[in-house]
């Protein structure tokens, strides 16, 4: 038996969290990720099933994809909402941190979430459908980030 824990998210602690990630339309993703992760329509279905989830666990879920044509406008937005909120957790999107032609951009949002909210957990999914257990895993560690009334 392991001596290891699983917490569950709940609504009695509801949690700020940014979920980002890359548009599930982008041209340049691989065949691989295709065949790991599905179609686009697949993709966008397990985002929004698990997005749904964890605001039905009562948690505050803002939702932002990167346009892999257009990243600046990505950068720019994620700059001007860390200015004016904070989040508990930033989880940075697996289309974002494990496609090699995304790979300045994801450093891109690490570094802005880095300056700008430094308090906050950021939390890593492994792929689409998964924030919910990339939520659950860090529970502790983003309750302990304060986020003022």
């Amino acid at each position: 038996m392991s001596a290891i824990s699983k917490t569950t998210t709940n609504a009695q602690t509801p949690l700020k969290i940014l979920l980002t990630g890359l548009v599930p339309t982008s041209s340049d993703v691989p065949q691989w990720a295709l065949d790991l992760y599905g179609s686009a329509a697949e993709i966008e279905a397990k985002i929004k099933a698990d997005t749904e989830r964890l605001r039905a666990a009562g948690h505050d879920i803002t939702l932002y994809y990167f346009d892999d044509t257009d990243p600046q406008t990505g950068l720019d937005w994620l700059t001007a909402k860390l200015r004016t909120e904070i989040f508990q957790g930033i989880q940075v999107g697996s289309g974002l941190r494990l496609l090699q032609s995304h790979m300045i951009l994801f450093e891109n949002v690490v570094n802005i979430c880095h300056k700008l909210a430094p308090k906050s957990v950021l939390i890593f999914n492994d792929g689409p459908g998964t924030s919910w257990d990339a939520v659950t895993r860090n529970e502790e560690k983003l309750k302990e980030v304060k986020i003022q009334a």
